[in-house]
């Protein structure tokens, strides 16, 4: 009788050589332990194509005033060759991007302003904000014998209200977003939206409102316009940590006429960083005879002193215009209630006009 024996399955590796089913097994088992050990050494990969979708919230807590038109998001790498995201939102609140995972830092800020220039925009680091200069103002000498410190080329345009959020390690994933918000008056740790892609950056002033107030004017009916013009503030500043620059510069702005009060308003970046500033304050009144009247006083101390950074008043009483007598040419005053980006100013015969 013929006898059949069972044939034993063979495999064949890239050598040629034969494995058994045995040795098959154990080779697959020794790959599969390589595999996994390699996977607890590298970090996922993400594909250069995978766009991960987030939400980006704003919380007003430190400018609840605010209601800027949109606002910019800048994602810097961390990576110094990576590539620099920036997204245009609408509106206030935020709204959906979408960006490759990887770690990031971020600013955002208002983009609703007019007279605003930004340069270094290559880092957040060097993130500036300026204005350009004014056409210089050829003061006549009887200004300049009273304020010997008025700057007739060092005359900026007053910045627009400028609010600024940052983030510093963001890590953006597949599943999850972290960062860490910096906020003006919190050390807050690490946030992470687990199995969520929701950032919440919280704007802060990078602007100083100033308000000049002369009280108690005599002869104030007399005064035909005014300027104010406010000394040893910084023309410049690096958003992203609100860092002022050590220049200074000079703001012009209209000097308006009450019943008994003289009061201006301008906004700046602040107060110049230099330590040895003084700031003045300058009034150059147009008297309704044709006489330029021109007073300085150092207001350093009401600057420095403020308990408000932000919202600073100057307050000075008693000052006195000369007198007009009433009945002659170009007696009385027009309405002063405008704005001073609304007007031209006009160099004529040494006198500062508007039209």
């Amino acid at each position: 009788m013929q006898t059949f024996r069972k044939r034993q399955k063979t495999t064949h590796n890239c050598s040629g050589r034969i494995l058994s089913p045995r040795q098959s097994w154990a080779a697959a088992f020794c790959a599969a332990c390589i595999l996994l050990c390699g996977c607890h050494q590298k970090d996922l990969v993400y594909p250069d194509s995978a766009m991960i979708k987030i939400s980006v919230n704003f919380d007003w807590t430190y400018a609840p005033d605010a209601d800027p038109d949109g606002m910019t998001v800048v994602f810097f790498p961390e990576d110094d060759g990576g590539h620099i995201w920036r997204y245009e939102l609408a509106g206030r609140k935020g709204g959906r991007i979408e960006i490759p995972a990887g770690r990031y830092r971020i600013m955002a800020f208002n983009n609703d302003t007019k007279d605003i220039i930004y340069s270094g925009t290559s880092h957040m680091e060097s993130y500036n904000a300026f204005t350009s200069e004014s056409v210089p103002v050829e003061w006549p000498d009887t200004v300049l014998e009273v304020c010997p410190g008025i700057e007739s080329d060092k005359i900026y345009r007053s910045p627009d209200a400028l609010y600024c959020a940052t983030a510093e390690n963001v890590s953006v994933g597949l599943c999850s977003v972290s960062y860490r918000p910096l906020r003006p008056d919190s050390d807050e740790t690490e946030i992470k939206e687990c199995g969520q892609h929701v950032i919440r950056c919280f704007p802060a002033p990078r602007t100083c409102s100033y308000t000049c107030i002369l009280r108690n004017v005599a002869n104030i009916s007399g005064m035909r316009r005014g300027y104010f013009v406010l000394s040893g503030l910084s023309p410049s500043e690096l958003i992203a940590y609100d860092m002022l620059s050590d220049s200074e510069g000079e703001y012009l702005f209209l000097a308006t006429r009450g019943e008994s009060d003289i009061t201006g308003k301008t906004t700046a970046f602040g107060r110049s960083a230099s330590p040895s500033v003084r700031q003045f304050l300058y009034l150059i009144a147009v008297m309704a005879d044709g006489r330029i009247a021109a007073f300085c006083h150092d207001v350093s101390d009401q600057v420095v002193n403020s308990p408000d950074k932000r919202n600073v008043r100057i307050v000075i009483d008693g000052l006195e215009l000369p007198y007009v007598k009433p009945g002659g040419p170009d007696d009385g005053a027009p309405d002063f209630e405008v704005g001073v980006d609304d007007w031209e100013l006009v160099i004529i015969n040494h006198v500062v006009t508007l039209r």
